[in-house]
């Protein structure tokens, strides 16, 4: 017998102390808050069966973001994104705060192609660190090759150009924001965007924050749970 089910769709802000969540972390606290909302969550089948939960863009461990999106697919038998929104609220610790729900039907996939993150300095910028964001710019505007050192998980160190994935970067006083690609071929770090700018986590008032985040979404619908992957 076949499960209907839609895709639950919450986004969310997480900041604060629960920026320093890993992207496991912020899964299992999600499973934790969705299973005592009583919200009808589709398990995997198997010997270790877990809820299908997802977050659309992982984040990087001490980044705020207000951009959130986790997925999850749900019985649709009865299923109210309002009910459950209610329900969720009340649970949700301080740090993270919901901002949407949105149901679609089936299975529903989000990929991001681009992400904004904001610095904000502790002070203006003096004029080094003002040449530094200027050249920056040229860099930038000029599409010129900026190489930087990719340390990978063996401990050991490639060249990268980051330049294919800089979009866009603004700075105003004490702020600076810098729009990011994501594609199939990756996208910049946030410690590549900091060694870029010339900055360090003293420089900041807070720590990094994503912004926004613009998505693309692929859709199948009513598929049954033997057929989930």
């Amino acid at each position: 017998m076949q499960t209907e089910y839609v895709t639950f769709i919450a986004d969310f802000k997480i900041h604060g102390r629960l920026a320093f969540l890993s992207h496991q972390e912020t899964l299992s606290l999600w499973r934790r808050v969705l299973v005592r909302a009583q919200v009808p969550l589709i398990f995997s089948q198997g010997y270790n069966p877990h809820p299908r939960l997802s977050l659309a863009l992982p984040r990087s461990v001490g980044v705020q973001s207000d951009c959130e999106r986790l997925c999850a697919r749900v019985s649709a038998a009865g299923f109210c994104a309002r009910t459950a929104r209610d329900a969720i609220t009340p649970l949700l610790p301080d740090g993270c705060t919901l901002i949407s729900t949105d149901v679609v039907p089936g299975r529903a996939s989000f990929y991001p192609v681009s992400a904004t993150y904001q610095f904000i300095l502790t002070r203006p910028p003096d004029p080094l660190r003002q040449a530094r964001f200027d050249r920056c710019l040229r860099q930038l505007q000029a599409r010129e090759p900026i190489v930087l050192l990719r340390q990978t998980e063996k401990r050991r160190q490639r060249e990268i150009d980051i330049g294919p994935f800089l979009r866009q970067l603004t700075h105003a006083g004490t702020n600076v924001e810098v729009q990011c690609m994501i594609g199939p071929e990756g996208t910049v770090r946030i410690d590549e965007l900091m060694h870029w700018l010339g900055l360090a986590p003293a420089d900041l008032v807070e720590p990094v924050r994503r912004m926004a985040a613009d998505w693309v979404s692929q859709a199948k619908h009513w598929q049954g749970e033997e057929n989930l992957s």
